[in-house]
């Protein structure tokens, strides 16, 4: 059986620096991010990342070692954390058409809509015009709405007005129907 452990997590990240399949500096954020919050688990949860629930892993690290964050930088890690999963499950699938990061798109894909992946709640479509926000100076808030459904928005400012929260709220109002299915 592979290797699916935080650890092979953190040697992935130190394998892809070293043969420049990721930048180093952002591979080093990574792994610092994967070592802090994995740090504050028991040994079994360490065991498979695919078996973690990033949302509670954060909770948890929130609750044990958040005091010592600024929010920014909770949001990195959760961002940090999600993506070096991601790309090390990505590695572990297929070594060899390994390509990292969903981010790096040419300047003619920036400018273009993008369609979100199937089955995916947390990636929106990005219109053409509009000025993306920093992912670390944003985060990802999920909102339990029905017993078995959560959902996550993804791209709130830290320092979002109540105006703005008005408009996020009214375009949410517009796409609710009055019945229920």
């Amino acid at each position: 059986m592979s290797d699916f452990s935080s650890q092979a997590v953190i040697e992935f990240l130190n394998f892809a620096a070293n043969k420049g399949l990721i930048n180093k500096a952002t591979a080093n954020a990574k792994r610092v991010a994967v070592e802090r919050v994995f740090a504050t688990v028991d040994d079994v949860d360490r065991q498979d990342v695919r078996q973690i629930d990033i949302e509670t892993l954060m909770h948890r690290f929130v609750n044990l070692a958040g005091s010592e964050f600024k929010p920014e930088s909770l949001a990195s890690y959760q961002s940090r954390v999600k993506s070096a999963i991601e790309e090390f499950l990505t590695w572990k699938q297929n070594p060899i058409a390994f390509k990292p990061g969903r981010r790096a798109a040419s300047s003619k894909a920036k400018n273009s809509v993008r369609a979100p992946k199937a089955n995916s709640t947390s990636e929106l479509p990005v219109r053409t015009g509009m000025p993306a926000v920093p992912v670390q100076n944003t985060h990802v808030v999920p909102i339990p709405i029905r017993q078995d459904l959560t959902v996550l928005v993804q791209g709130l400012p830290f320092d979002l007005t109540k105006a703005e929260a008005s408009k996020v709220a009214n375009v949410i109002l517009a796409m609710a129907s009055e019945y229920k299915t």
